[in-house]
């Protein structure tokens, strides 16, 4: 949305948001902008808004903690993990 111009934007934040509806915008010149809408997009958006702020927060009180929480994020698929 960011990328496209006001009159665009006011479109689309316009449109009804009903659970796997897509829209189309006819932009000229054979261009054409497909919107849709899920309950599952807008569910896994939140779920990484959260989880950027819980980073966030842990890396803002506790630098040290933050590198390890790094760590045991990269390897979270090991079910045995080792910090020194």
């Amino acid at each position: 949305i960011k990328n496209e111009s006001r009159k665009i934007q006011e479109w689309i934040l316009g449109q009804p948001k009903t659970d796997g509806q897509m829209v189309e915008y006819d932009k000229g010149n054979g261009q054409r902008l497909l919107v849709g809408y899920t309950e599952d997009r807008v569910r896994k958006d939140a779920y990484n808004r959260e989880k950027g702020i819980r980073v966030d927060e842990v890396r803002r009180f506790s630098p040290f903690f933050y590198q390890a929480f790094t760590i045991l994020i990269q390897f979270s698929s090991r079910s045995i993990l080792f910090f020194q």
